[in-house]
């Protein structure tokens, strides 16, 4: 649409949110600025920079993600998704909000979007840039998902993890089945609980916003999958 008019004032408005860690804010600036930074904020305003050729800042997102699993204690018990104001994972939560803080490796019910998205936009940064610590640094991630309990794979939050295994396709011939694989039970999965008008379940309002959220990530696929070819 060549509008950028709004493009220009939206990236002003989100540079707001841009920590000096090289992470985005996950809460709201204007009401609580708390220095807390996440890993699916940060890939996904990272894309944006990327798209809108801000390569540094794009950069700097990416060595955020590489910075976040690099201090993981533990990947057999799961990985923690946000920083704190000092750098450190925060690992003291509610019960009620663990699903914004942690995936669980064993535990079904996760939510693997969180890890899906920084997938995805490492494996495009690399391909932007050429740094191979971005694509080491998804493969990295992509690991700990596809150890995780075989729910990943009839989630309703798996969307993005498809579209992340889609875009390694061509840079691990040693995997690709296991990626194939992965598109492919994670789209069946979601093809089968669609109703016959093609909508996915959930109340009125979640039901068309997760239908064409992921009917917008699984046009992506496609779109890769014509372009791919096997080694």
């Amino acid at each position: 649409m060549n509008r950028t008019d709004i493009t220009e004032s939206a990236s002003h408005y989100l540079h707001a949110y841009s920590f000096e860690n090289g992470g985005y804010l996950t809460n709201k600036v204007e009401t609580n600025n708390n220095g807390i930074t996440d890993i699916l904020t940060t890939a996904h305003f990272g894309l944006l920079q990327l798209e809108d050729g801000n390569i540094g800042r794009a950069v700097k997102a990416g060595n955020y993600l590489l910075k976040v699993f690099e201090k993981q204690p533990d990947l057999t018990k799961g990985l923690y998704l946000r920083l704190n104001k000092n750098n450190e994972l925060i690992t003291d939560y509610s019960v009620e909000m663990s699903w914004a803080y942690i995936v669980k490796k064993v535990e079904t019910e996760q939510p693997y979007f969180m890890i899906g998205y920084p997938i995805a936009y490492l494996t495009l940064l690399y391909e932007k840039t050429g740094n191979t610590n971005f694509l080491k640094s998804a493969k990295d991630y992509m690991n700990f998902a596809l150890s995780c309990n075989e729910h990943i794979y009839s989630s309703s939050m798996s969307h993005k993890l498809a579209w992340a295994a889609a875009l390694l396709l061509k840079h691990d011939d040693n995997f690709v089945q296991h990626y194939l694989t992965t598109v492919e039970k994670i789209a069946n999965h979601f093809m089968s609980q669609q109703s016959e008008q093609g909508m996915l379940p959930g109340s009125i309002d979640t039901s068309y916003d997760q239908s064409a959220e992921v009917a917008c990530y699984f046009l992506e696929i496609v779109n890769i999958l014509k372009c791919y070819k096997s080694p």
